[in-house]
């Protein structure tokens, strides 16, 4: 396994690694990068066969490498594999911490690397749990939220890792909340104590579920979510959570949700987990 420069590869290796794709807009978004590609894009070969890419970016002052591989390595080419980007992307000296994304339709492979931190992805595609609680005394309704209270809500309810991890929880807000999705709240007077919102695209996804840690533990969270899933008939949720954040992921898992793959992992260094 080894890695290959776009811009050293022949025109039928990019043909060769566009033709993997089955799904037309992924094939289509991968032709759209290769047109922006840098020194740190790479197609990756087990002996001359093409078997996927990695591409190196940066994104919200964070060094990216999306990577992308067509079928599950052996052991041995994993180690191939980790010393490859340990080569081209990690410097061993350097304390930068670099965030590996898995890109769609790749195996899911970042299981099998040593991280300091990840990113899980929970699918539901059972009906939504729901625990059952005493009545909540507060106000439940659906609402456009303004980004900066949104924001302090979050920081709340969210602890960063200073180390690696700095979110702009404003810019966050914002971003999700101009996409198409719709915000429940939970207000105690005028006091925003919680919020959850959801983007029903092709897929339903929880773009942000977050409680105020005064106000956890009293059904909030269930309430929440099935006022936004109300009309969800049989579509599958997605969302995200981060491997650290444990008390959320007992959450979604009580509440029927199932962990499908690792989106990205955090590293320093490149090493394979030992299990």
């Amino acid at each position: 396994m080894h890695f290959v420069r776009f811009d050293s590869c022949i025109e039928k290796d990019l043909q060769a690694l566009l033709d993997s794709f089955d799904d037309t807009e992924e094939r289509k978004q991968l032709k759209l990068k290769l047109n922006y590609r840098n020194d740190s894009s790479f197609i990756i070969f087990d002996d001359t066969e093409v078997i996927g890419y990695a591409l190196g970016y940066e994104y919200d002052g964070k060094s990216k490498i999306e990577l992308y591989v067509n079928r599950e390595p052996e052991y041995s080419e994993l180690l191939e594999l980790a010393g490859e980007i340990n080569t081209h992307y990690i410097n061993p000296a350097d304390k930068d911490f670099f965030i590996i994304e898995e890109a769609d339709s790749s195996v899911n492979i970042l299981n099998k690397f040593k991280f300091i931190d990840s990113n899980h992805t929970y699918e539901l595609s059972t009906p939504l749990i729901i625990k059952k609680s005493p009545e909540i005394p507060y106000e439940f309704k659906q609402e456009k939220v303004e980004p900066a209270e949104y924001a302090e809500l979050m920081k709340k309810c969210f602890i960063d890792d200073k180390e690696w991890d700095y979110t702009n929880y404003r810019e966050q807000a914002q971003e999700f909340l101009e996409e198409e999705s719709v915000t429940w709240t939970c207000r105690d007077n005028e006091k925003l104590i919680g919020a959850c919102s959801i983007c029903n695209d092709e897929e339903i996804y929880i773009d942000m579920l977050c409680i105020h840690p005064e106000y956890q533990k009293k059904g909030i969270g269930y309430k929440l979510m099935e006022k936004s899933l109300y009309d969800r008939d049989d579509s599958k949720v997605r969302l995200d959570v981060k491997s650290k954040n444990e008390k959320a992921i007992r959450f979604y898992e009580n509440s029927g949700f199932k962990r499908i793959n690792t989106s990205y992992i955090v590293v320093k260094k490149m090493e394979i987990r030992n299990s």
